[in-house]
């Protein structure tokens, strides 16, 4: 007895395999300014202040170190934004930050009556053991 060739052609195939996506630091680059040219048509305002946070899906061709010094080299280079210095508390800072500038975030999580929350400091981008998860950043933007 055995099973039929038909059998096994039909129900025993392997399963495709799936290839990982790979992205290039000009996809990086194009979804940073898209994410920027969205948030900028939301606003209601002429000064936009922008956070922008790794998004997953890079994570499987890029380190966050590898992202964000795509993102620092557009942001310098390119875009000729300044880094802005550190704040003692950069949240209550904003309005101090010039259009063109930008600095660096860290997510921590934190502990309040054994509830977990998030919040982001400012991160100095070292390479060694600063590595940030995001990039906040103020850009003058005319409403018409």
């Amino acid at each position: 007895m055995s099973v039929s060739a038909d059998f096994l052609s039909r129900f025993c195939q392997s399963a495709p395999v799936q290839k990982p996506v790979v992205y290039t630091k000009q996809d990086v680059i194009d979804d940073f300014c898209a994410y920027i040219q969205r948030r900028a048509s939301e606003s209601t305002t002429n000064d936009i202040y922008i956070q922008y946070m790794m998004p997953t899906n890079f994570s499987s061709t890029f380190t966050k170190l590898d992202f964000f010094e795509i993102i620092q080299d557009v942001l310098i280079n390119q875009m000729k934004f300044t880094f802005h210095t550190s704040p003692v508390f950069f949240q209550f800072e904003m309005e101090n930050m010039k259009s063109k500038s930008f600095y660096f975030v860290k997510t921590e999580i934190s502990y309040q009556y054994n509830e977990e929350y998030k919040r982001e400091e400012y991160c100095q981008f070292n390479k060694i053991n600063e590595i940030p998860d995001g990039v906040f950043l103020k850009l003058y933007y005319p409403k018409n």
